[in-house]
């Protein structure tokens, strides 16, 4: 077990160090698939020794909050050494502004929250429109 703070370099070492913090805890397998919902041997197959599992962006969200953790970036200087000078600048004149296109699959799946959220105040609309035009003596069809 690690006994001093480092950053993990590779997937491996994440989830080495997910592990290091579960048994620091003084946690069992069982413990942290019932602390965070998942199934039984869930967690045992994602950091157990044989990892059956590779961790998912769901059990990550799930895993860290369990653990008592969060991750970080960090610069790796050794890294940036030897690949800094390959790094291009890249052409800000493709870089689109604060005005960014929505893509249709995106607005689709936006829609129904952005309808739900909107519920109340296009009601009330509908209410004050038809009120006027009862107030005018027109009939809303």
């Amino acid at each position: 077990m690690r006994t001093e703070l480092e950053p993990a370099g590779c997937y491996d070492e994440l989830v080495d160090m997910l592990d290091d913090v579960r048994c620091a805890r003084g946690l069992s397998f069982e413990q942290l698939d019932e602390l965070s919902g998942l199934a039984s041997d869930h967690a045992q197959k994602c950091l157990g020794p044989a990892r059956a599992k590779k961790l998912t962006p769901m059990l990550i969200d799930t895993l860290l909050p369990a653990l008592g953790v969060r991750l970080a970036v960090v610069d790796d200087p050794a890294a940036i050494a030897s690949i800094e000078q390959r790094w291009g600048q890249r052409d800000e004149g493709s870089v689109r502004r604060n005005d960014w296109r929505v893509s249709r699959r995106l607005l689709d799946r936006a829609r129904p929250v952005i309808l739900q959220e909107m519920r109340p105040v296009i009601l009330q609309e509908i209410i004050e429109a038809a009120t006027a035009l009862a107030g005018h003596g027109k009939k809303c069809a």
